[in-house]
């Protein structure tokens, strides 16, 4: 019998976990990958040439699988980076759906089969499906295997694309947290590879479902998400309380801001390709192109005002306060920039030892 056509005709689905340098949790992560209790599924593990021994342990987890599922290894001949990553783990699916994993994080049995259900009952018009996630830190060890919790009646919700996209865009940030995430195969086809200078895939691939039609959203925990010190987005909260950790913190929020500027890019070699398919209006392409102005020169505004001078800042800082940048949250915290550089590294560094031990206290 056809592997992709058994268990009453339900479509092959592929779960993959693109790892790097994560020999400590590869296993858990793998095991989570085996548990899942949805077929007919592929499952990928893939390595981005990694320096430890993770690719090692997954070669030797596949070898001594005997499950049902179909167990793809592979390993990329040179480290080629997140987004990179997760075009080759799209070149290597089969499945009608790509369920996303980090090697660092652990699904829990029920997630595709979930995920499937969420997707069925969108009417398949959900281009992604994400859900929550439960945290857990770099110790965590699972205790003896239980059945996962029953999702809850009600919990798959249907995210319109036409009625998310603007304000997913002027949120600056993802609605989707790329390791809950999986994708439909026709958004990989009418968009073709992720750009390679992206960073956060999740943000690019959140906003080709929302332009393509939708998201289903899962409001409840698939996922035991780990925070540790070299997640890219949701690390732990850590106050920088030295003149040196705050100007390297700094630089880390230039850099995002450059990341973000990227987004842009993105988005906007998006918006024209979803143009050219028909699968937005005219008026809401204009309208999301403005959004995506306003986007661009907040997140530029921001980079230059970082980098500038005390003139250079006032300056910037009254086009903002004329109305001429969009005003944002952070916006408002930057007014405290204009002080002079000694002034402000020391109120801050004041302010976040008082704030870390409170929440030394309070723990």
């Amino acid at each position: 019998m056809n592997r992709d056509k058994q268990n009453d005709g339900k479509p092959l689905l592929t779960f993959s976990i693109g790892a790097y340098n994560q020999e400590a949790f590869i296993r858990q992560a793998v095991e989570g990958a085996f548990a899942q209790t949805y077929s007919p599924l592929q499952i990928i593990l893939s390595d981005d040439c990694s320096k430890d021994r993770t690719f090692e342990i997954m070669a030797e987890m596949a070898a001594a699988y005997r499950g049902s599922h179909e167990v793809v290894l592979n390993r990329n001949p040179k480290n080629v980076g997140l987004v990179a990553h997760v075009n080759r783990l799209v070149q290597l699916m089969r499945g009608e759906l790509l369920v996303v994993s980090a090697g660092d994080d652990i699904s829990l049995p029920n997630r595709t089969s979930t995920v499937f259900e969420a997707w069925e009952a969108s009417g398949r018009r959900a281009f992604g499906v994400h859900s929550t996630v439960i945290h857990i830190d770099e110790a965590y060890q699972p205790g003896p295997a239980e059945p996962p919790t029953p999702v809850p009646a009600g919990s798959h919700h249907f995210q319109d694309g036409p009625a998310h996209v603007k304000s997913y865009i002027r949120s600056g940030a993802p609605v989707v947290l790329g390791c809950t995430a999986a994708y439909s195969r026709t958004l990989f086809e009418r968009f073709g590879p992720l750009p390679e200078y992206m960073v956060f895939e999740d943000m690019a691939l959140t906003f080709r479902a929302l332009l393509s039609g939708g998201l289903a959203f899962v409001d409840h925990p698939l996922v035991l998400y780990r925070l540790h010190s070299t997640n890219i987005h949701h690390s732990k909260v850590e106050y920088v309380v030295t003149r040196q950790a705050l100007l390297a913190d700094e630089e880390r929020k230039k850099t995002m801001l450059k990341r973000k500027l990227s987004v842009a890019r993105s988005f906007r070699a998006d918006l024209e390709k979803a143009s050219t398919l028909n699968l937005i209006r005219e008026p809401d392409y204009t309208a999301l192109n403005g959004e995506l102005n306003w986007f661009e020169q907040a997140n530029a505004w921001e980079l230059d005002y970082r980098g500038a001078g005390f003139l250079r800042r006032l300056v910037l800082f009254l086009q903002l306060a004329a109305g001429r940048v969009r005003f944002t949250p952070n916006s408002g915290r930057l007014f405290y920039r204009l002080l002079p550089t000694w002034c402000y590294c020391s109120a801050r560094i004041l302010k976040n030892r008082v704030r870390s031990k409170l929440t030394r206290l309070a723990a």
